[in-house]
């Protein structure tokens, strides 16, 4: 199976709606909806290009990609709420608690890809040890 080609915006476009599955549906977006444009947009901006296709890294085009929707998805969910009238009930809040963790779980599989998420450790090295043994000649009040 060869490779899978570079993203050209329209096909980022189409993967990230396909990657929305229901959520998409119900939030009535298609590859031409704004939402998706610019989630494209941000997927390009987070990688550092200005076009999405210059992007070799397949991988990181989509992880990065799904995280720039679903974070859209969860800004248009979070509005919705639970009511009820008589014995009707919906809860309509699901949703944005599903999107929620949806987008936690894309986070954190995107997180080499982001710089944002990125944390540089250096090694510490103490001047003076606080755990040293001070001999009782050195000791002085």
């Amino acid at each position: 199976m060869p490779p899978p080609a570079p993203y050209t915006e329209a096909t980022l476009a189409s993967y990230l709606v396909g990657a929305l599955t229901d959520v998409g549906t119900v939030l009535g977006w298609t590859e031409d909806s704004w939402p998706v444009l610019e989630a494209v947009t941000d997927t390009a901006l987070a990688l550092g290009v200005t076009d999405v296709s210059t992007v070799a890294d397949v991988a990181a085009v989509r992880a990065v990609g799904a995280v720039m929707i679903w974070r859209r998805a969860v800004a248009a969910l979070a509005a919705r709420t639970s009511f009820r009238t008589g014995q009707f009930t919906t809860d309509q809040q699901q949703q944005f608690a599903h999107a929620r963790e949806v987008l936690n779980s894309l986070e954190t599989a995107a997180s080499s890809y982001l710089p944002a998420y990125s944390v540089q450790v250096s090694g510490v090295r103490y001047i003076h040890d606080p755990y040293a043994a001070i001999p009782d000649a050195a000791r002085t009040l």
